[in-house]
């Protein structure tokens, strides 16, 4: 019998088909040769068993065949036809007037949807149409505003308008902007520090978040910062150097909005948080010059910045949580609870700034500190009004844990 390498072998039926038809041609050579009623025996079995085989492989090779069909991509969408009749059905708001100043709505336009519905007999199309009704939100008012302006701006610099035509609206004297309402009173603030100062501390994660709480509201507090600049910054940002006192002062570079840089004063009450809050994270307890860990770690050995809303939702949750202590102590203290609960990060950065003004600090140094405008290049040589700055934010703002 002829063998066949394993190397050169076909899959199962066609291995055998093949193997049979060598076994036939060998006995019909030895057929040939002599007669023998044994060869012819063997002829009789071997050639309807290969005929089978063969009948079986055709069939497969054809149902395989079949089952190969062409890929045909999805088939659009298209309109539904013109002919059929239309049935037209408004879906108007659930208002007729502006629940602002009570006027009457206008139609700005309207969003129109097609729908096929079976009727016996005959076919309809139910047009739902939701018409857009006004005024605009001021919100959509100054969205509108700034795409209008861009594209004036666009066609300035194409050369098809000589001007833009809302610049003479920039233009305009601005309107003094409101007192800020947005902060936390003295006392209410110390409910909030006790709320902090009160969180559980059994276990190495609760202590780990208590230190971590403590230093996120001494960031926000003590040196005014926006969410953005606590996740956008590092620790290499602090950095110390002598007065003309010959005391040494620290201080954190912050670059905050619109890529401005500013230093804030880092008081001794933040640099004994900034210490044990990095103690508690196992690092040492001053940070080393271009270090770049973030101002502000996530629970555990992970490394990298957190994000705005992380930290967002950490600030809620303690003020929901002062708000729920407050309530406690009878109805009287409801509505301020409620003001609480809707304090958020940016409440510190304006109570910071209230506060520091209440202590009569001067107005100069409360804005440096808050970075409401950029520093002038000649402030980086005259470090006089920096020292008195310093001086006097830390003698008059302290966050008092």
């Amino acid at each position: 019998m002829t063998c066949i390498p394993r190397a050169r072998q076909l899959p199962t039926g066609a291995a055998e088909i093949e193997h049979l038809k060598l076994r036939i041609a060998k006995l019909r050579r030895m057929q040939f040769g002599r007669k023998s009623e044994k060869l012819d025996r063997q002829l009789e079995q071997l050639e309807p068993r290969l005929e089978d085989l063969q009948a079986d492989e055709g069939q497969t090779a054809s149902r395989a065949q079949r089952q190969r069909r062409p890929f045909r991509a999805p088939a659009q969408k298209k309109p539904l036809p013109a002919h059929l009749p239309r049935e037209e059905q408004a879906h108007a708001p659930a208002e007729d007037a502006c629940p602002s100043c009570g006027g009457a709505l206008k139609h700005l336009g309207e969003d129109v949807s097609e729908q096929l519905e079976f009727v016996p007999a005959r076919f309809k199309v139910i047009r739902h149409v939701r018409p857009f009704a006004g005024p605009l939100a001021p919100s959509s008012q100054r969205q509108a505003i700034v795409i209008l302006n861009t594209m004036f701006s666009w066609l300035v610099n194409a050369g098809y308008l000589a001007g833009n035509p809302l610049s003479l609206s920039r233009q305009r004297a601005r309107r003094a902007k409101p007192r800020i309402t947005r902060y936390i009173e003295a006392d209410l603030w110390a409910v909030v520090k006790m709320t902090i100062d009160q969180m559980p501390k059994e276990t190495d994660r609760e202590r780990e978040h208590y230190f971590r709480l403590r230093w996120l509201f001494s960031l926000l507090y003590l040196c005014g910062l926006r969410i953005s600049e606590v996740v956008g910054n590092a620790m290499a940002g602090f950095f110390c150097r002598r007065d003309r006192d010959g005391e040494e002062r620290w201080w954190l570079e912050i670059t905050g909005k619109g890529d401005k840089t500013r230093i804030v004063p880092a008081t001794n009450e933040l640099m004994v948080e900034l210490a044990r809050y990095r103690r508690e994270k196992g690092l040492a307890p001053l940070p080393l010059p271009g270090e770049a860990l973030p101002l502000l770690l996530p629970i555990g050995e992970r490394k990298e910045p957190m994000t705005r809303g992380t930290v967002h939702a950490i600030v809620k949750k303690v003020f929901a949580a002062t708000a729920t202590r407050l309530r406690q102590r009878g109805e009287d203290y409801h509505a301020i609870a409620d003001r609480v609960e809707q304090a958020s990060a940016h409440w510190l950065r304006h109570t910071a700034g209230s506060h520091m003004a209440n202590n009569a600090v001067d107005l100069r140094h409360v804005r440096d500190n808050l970075g409401h405008e950029s520093i002038s290049t000649t402030s980086h040589y005259l470090h006089a009004d920096d020292d008195a700055r310093h001086r006097e934010t830390e003698e008059r703002h302290k966050i008092g844990w």
